[in-house]
């Protein structure tokens, strides 16, 4: 049976799930909840400043919609299946019809309120969560090329120097290791 979304996968592959493809979709939700959080952050703050015009509050709803809709098609990277899109089509044609129902509905207020919190909360867990899961091991596992480049040592994670070949072949073995055990609570946090 093939999986349908990490969970899935986390409980299925048991095993063999760090040599699949889901860890590298769940990184892949994960940095790009940085870059999306990040932007929205830049965005929340402008739009922020203009709300005290009060031409800012329908543009942040708009943005929050424009959000959501982005967050449903990262989502494809931890779930097969397309999320459902929340809103309802408005009843009659126009840009105001359409203001007026979607500043009516909850899925609005939900998908604001989910930018709020990914501009300002959840992008930095997820950029530490990279950082610390595929960053450092990566780090690592590239000891061999950094001593290489250098020539006569490296300094791995700002603590470990490293100075002969062996030294940075075995930093590149724990690395390695490392990588492949971090990826079950990388995907356990994507998932969540």
């Amino acid at each position: 049976m093939e999986a349908r979304d990490v969970r899935q996968a986390l409980v299925l592959q048991r095993w063999r799930y760090p040599l699949g493809g889901w860890p590298w979709r769940s990184a892949g939700y994960l940095a790009s909840g940085v870059v999306v959080g990040a932007l929205a952050c830049a965005a929340l703050l402008v739009l922020l400043l203009a709300s005290l015009l009060l031409v800012g509050i329908p543009l942040l709803l708009l943005g929050g919609v424009a959000l959501g809709g982005a967050e449903r098609l990262r989502l494809r990277l931890v779930d097969r299946l397309p999320a459902a899109d929340p809103h309802r089509v408005p009843a009659a044609p126009g840009l105001g019809a359409w203001a007026r129902l979607r500043a009516g509905e909850r899925a609005t207020w939900r998908e604001l309120a989910y930018a709020l919190l990914l501009a300002t909360v959840l992008w930095p867990l997820d950029a530490v969560a990279l950082a610390l899961a595929v960053g450092a091991p990566g780090t690592l596992l590239a000891a061999p090329v950094l001593l290489a480049a250098d020539g006569h040592e490296t300094k791995l994670l700002k603590t470990v120097l490293v100075t002969t070949y062996p030294a940075a072949f075995a930093a590149a073995a724990v690395g390695a290791l490392a990588l492949l055990a971090l990826a079950w609570p990388l995907g356990l946090y994507a998932a969540g």
